[in-house]
């Protein structure tokens, strides 16, 4: 080692100051080929709005189900509270499915993007 080496590494400011060591692990990076439909379909699929009309219809039917079981409510309100629980409950499980098919959708089409079994 020369003494130009020896000056070069890098030295705490003052010696009772701690010194950190940071570790880098090697990394192997894959490169695909996509098209541009395919990137609209990986995009479309993660921000699916069937994921935004889930949480809301599932929320509201939570939300009616507490109603209807803690208010007191007249006969009439009450009817009514459990048949928008019922309706939304059934929006809730539609959308609920969309979602989970456009995510199975999406994981398919990374799955043939890895593979190189793409459908053109």
């Amino acid at each position: 080692m020369s003494p130009q080496d020896e000056n070069s590494s890098v030295q705490p400011e003052t010696t009772g100051s701690p010194v950190t060591v940071v570790a880098y692990k090697p990394r192997q990076f894959d490169m695909y080929q996509v098209s541009g439909s395919e990137l609209d379909t990986l995009a479309s699929g993660s921000s699916s709005i069937n994921s935004v009309f889930f949480g809301a219809t599932f929320g509201a039917a939570i939300s009616f189900l507490i109603t209807a079981l803690t208010a007191p409510l007249t006969d009439r309100l009450f009817a009514l509270f459990w048949a928008l629980f019922a309706a939304t409950s059934i929006l809730a499980g539609y959308f609920g499915f969309q979602t989970r098919q456009d995510r199975v959708e999406s994981q398919k089409r990374v799955r043939e993007i890895k593979e190189g079994t793409r459908q053109l």
